[in-house]
């Protein structure tokens, strides 16, 4: 997914796009680890230096209320972007 076609979505589903979230779901829509939001934020905060933990989890939850991504939970709850269950 290309910035643009990640900030229509987030207008699809009608959350403000920040260039902040547009770099959370771009690190998820491109690994395939289900990276924990520690993870995650280590990722983001090499553009965004000031961005906090905070942001992170608010953004995580925002994105699972919407529809975007989905937690597995295990120790630690790690995100997904690919929403297609798998089968195993």
């Amino acid at each position: 997914m290309t910035t643009d076609d990640i900030q229509e979505l987030f207008r699809e589903k009608h959350l403000k796009v920040t260039p902040q979230r547009c770099a959370i779901y771009d690190v998820l829509e491109h690994t395939t680890s289900h990276p924990t939001a520690d993870e995650i934020l280590a990722k983001v905060k090499h553009a965004f230096p000031m961005i906090s933990p905070n942001t992170v989890y608010y953004t995580l939850n925002a994105f699972e209320a919407v529809g975007l991504v989905m937690p597995i939970n295990d120790a630690h709850t790690r995100y997904d972007a690919n929403l297609k269950p798998t089968t195993i």
